[in-house]
């Protein structure tokens, strides 16, 4: 049976979803933030809650700071191995930080490098003759084990880590990443370029990432967020290639109004919401041609409230008379809707029809309307305000006349 969450890691889990999707966070009312930087060090994610919690911690800005001494370093090697024509792409760090909102809130220990497996050995040798101090990884007689994924060097206090594969037992994607080496994408971070595999083979990595750790028994929250993160990234990348043109904000803001709407339905069950604009859209709309509600919601809504029912039916023998031109009907649907006392605003509308019916039946029956003299008092009214207060209203009126004659002959 799983353990429940401490108020600490409770908290730390909140600022981590503010930090990094922008969610609202829900501390507990008793936490105590100085437990929560110590929980947050040995995961290594110190620095995503640093910016939106209470509390500072120097080791933030050390962090901080060896992050921009790293992407240094690890610039120089990049060069180097492109001027030496190995191609190389950098694994997890710089190759997670990417999707992270701002790349500096993923710590970064060391530099992990993969190049081509017939280019271990000239790696090797380039690496050790340019002050690349050898760390680990081979034997005592300087040789390299099968099973041993990569050797691991030492230079100006960063460590870095060749590797010539990547798979851990149960997980093998080697022949897939070796291929994608060549297929490498560039990405800027933070002023420097950076040669990393294609989203999908990364994804592959960072989930082979955590697959590494599940076997060794210390996964961590810095794993599952970087596979989070991608995630996240991947599904918006997604999102706009369909015609998104919103930003990231955007969706987490609908996000959060979603994970709230399914709290509430958690607590009072589920439920079927129809917006009232929805509703108002079937006075004019057919079913069929309203998006937001099906046959069975509408069904169901009419049997809950079946003073709708009556008013949908009563409005729609008004538009049928209305686009059929039988007016001699509208005074049979005056006495039906005068009955309709469930809807004192149908009361108020149908008591208009009355004092004007005569000028209604026209308008049923006939094409004509006051299009046309609206139109042309519109046209005066934009005259006169251009003119306003710089002529008299004799020019006034042969301007307006000039328009009306120029007007008849172009047409």
């Amino acid at each position: 049976m799983a353990a429940e969450l401490s108020t600490t890691q409770i908290a730390l889990l909140e600022a981590i979803k503010a930090s990094l999707f922008g969610t609202d966070p829900n501390y507990p009312t008793d936490t105590d933030w100085t437990e929560v930087v110590k929980e947050a060090k040995p995961q290594t994610v110190l620095g995503i809650i640093s910016p939106i919690i209470p509390v500072k911690d120097v080791s933030v800005e050390m962090g901080k700071a060896t992050y921009m001494r790293l992407l240094f370093e690890q610039d120089k090697l990049i060069k180097l191995l492109d001027a030496n024509d190995i191609p190389c792409v950098i694994l997890k760090g710089s190759a997670a930080a990417q999707y992270y909102p701002k790349p500096h809130l993923r710590a970064m220990g060391d530099v992990d490098f993969l190049v081509p497996k017939d280019m271990f050995e000239t790696a090797i040798m380039l690496l050790e003759s340019k002050g690349y101090e050898y760390h680990h990884g081979k034997t005592k007689d300087g040789k390299i084990p099968e099973d041993v994924r990569h050797i691991g060097y030492v230079k100006n206090g960063i460590e870095f880590e060749l590797h010539h594969h990547f798979s851990s037992y149960g997980f093998n994607i080697d022949d897939i990443i070796e291929l994608a080496i060549y297929k490498k994408e560039y990405r800027n971070i933070d002023g420097y370029n950076i040669p990393v595999l294609p989203d999908f083979e990364n994804g592959l990595v960072l989930l082979g990432h955590i697959n590494q750790h599940l076997i060794s028994q210390n996964l961590g929250l810095r794993q599952i967020i970087d596979w989070s993160i991608y995630i996240h990234t991947e599904i918006y990348e997604f999102i706009k290639s369909k015609g998104y043109i919103g930003s990231v904000a955007a969706i987490r803001m609908f996000m959060q109004k979603e994970r709230a709407h399914a709290k509430r339905l958690g607590l009072h069950g589920g439920k079927d919401y129809i917006h009232r604009i929805t509703l108002s859209q079937l006075v004019y709309r057919n079913l069929e041609d309203v998006k937001l509600i099906t046959q069975d919601q509408y069904e169901a809504l009419l049997k809950q409230y079946p003073e709708l029912a009556a008013l949908y039916g009563i409005l729609r023998d008004l538009h049928r008379i209305v686009f059929s031109k039988k007016a001699e009907d509208l005074e049979h649907w005056i006495e039906q809707a005068s009955h309709l006392d469930a809807v004192p605003e149908l009361k108020s509308f149908v008591d208009g029809l009355k004092h004007d019916i005569f000028a209604i039946k026209n308008a049923i029956m006939f094409d004509y309307n006051n299009g046309l003299a609206e139109g042309s008092v519109t046209k005066i009214k934009l005259i006169k305000r251009i003119m306003y207060g710089r002529n008299s209203f004799a020019m006034l009126k042969a301007k307006v006349l000039m328009h009306e004659l120029l007007y008849a002959n172009s047409n």
